[in-house]
């Protein structure tokens, strides 16, 4: 055993102690409530800001790397539903094996796309690393395309289209794994897009050590409340 292999597996070991609820997603019914607002994939866990999030979608990706070697990884969207508009949307893709290169055969490079922020961080066209931050008119358009499931789940389940919405994208490949996130959160979060640049370099940096296979578990940070400096009070 590799001592990159002992580190994973001493870490696999402490996750395993110290995080023993959480939701599997690869094997949870669709919808579902997400155990202790923690979303598992293999032996990675991504902790939830406290709510009432839910499984909404998945998809089975194939994954590839060195040798040709082959695995598969997950894609699903989480959905936090407290009552009245959705409060959030989150795309996680992870892989469900542990090898050399793993990747998916389509991400090879930042994806062109204008937004409020783009920024390509991969130190060599390879292994991408991407942070974006983009603003949506309205989630239902967005999820048009994107994942009609996450659409019909709302109308089954009733959750009010929240409208104007800001997403936040970050996605690494490295030589030892990949991972990749999209964050849908309300404008309201956020008063300026200069705040909204500071916060989604706090998202790559709790996401980063997860994608790269340095630790088993991450806290996805909480957003900012917008709060009105007069009065202390929630603006709108």
């Amino acid at each position: 055993m590799t001592r990159l292999q002992r580190a994973f597996a001493a870490s696999a070991l402490v996750a395993t102690c110290c995080n023993a609820v959480a939701t599997d997603v690869a094997t949870a019914s669709l919808p579902s409530d997400i155990a202790d607002a923690t979303v598992q994939v293999a032996q990675r866990r991504l902790h939830l800001p406290a709510g009432h999030w839910v499984l909404v979608a998945r998809e089975e990706v194939e994954t590839v790397g060195s040798r040709g070697r082959t695995g598969t990884g997950l894609q699903v969207w989480v959905a936090r539903a407290d009552g009245g508009p959705l409060g959030a949307l989150l795309k996680l893709s992870l892989p469900q094996q542990e090898f050399h290169n793993a990747h998916q055969r389509s991400e090879n490079r930042c994806p062109e796309e204008n937004g409020i922020q783009r920024v390509d961080l991969s130190p060599n066209p390879a292994l991408p690393e991407c942070l974006g931050v983009y603003g949506h008119r309205d989630l239902l358009q967005a999820m048009a395309t994107r994942s009609p499931a996450v659409s019909a789940w709302m109308a089954n389940a009733q959750v009010a289209n929240p409208g104007a919405m800001v997403r936040f994208t970050y996605r690494q490949r490295t030589d030892f794994g990949y991972g990749g996130i999209s964050l849908f959160l309300p404008t309201a979060h956020f008063d300026s897009d200069d705040a909204a640049a500071a916060w989604a370099r706090r998202l790559r940096e709790a996401c980063r050590p997860l994608f790269e296979g340095r630790v088993w578990d991450a806290d996805l940070p909480a957003p900012p409340a917008l709060v009105s400096e007069a009065d202390g009070t929630p603006a709108n």
